[in-house]
């Protein structure tokens, strides 16, 4: 589904993906309401780019809010 989401980008990093292959990983912080249907097993669309879901936190005290934190550019 579409939503409102406020996004931070980290900065990227580089690692070895083994066997002659350099992984690319662009880290994401994404403000989002508070839903039930979201799950750590979904990705992201942003600006194009897919994002894997590594965590979904409360953003705040009142838990309004929720963080999710992604990584775009590595495999599933």
């Amino acid at each position: 589904p579409t939503m409102w989401a406020q996004v931070k980008q980290s900065t990227g990093t580089e690692g070895d993906g083994g066997e002659y292959r350099v992984e690319n990983t662009y880290p994401i912080d994404v403000i989002v309401r508070n839903r039930s249907d979201l799950v750590e097993t979904m990705a992201l669309l942003w600006r194009g780019r897919r994002y894997n879901i590594r965590s979904i936190l409360p953003y705040d005290a009142r838990r309004e809010f929720l963080m999710i934190k992604a990584v775009g550019g590595v495999p599933l």
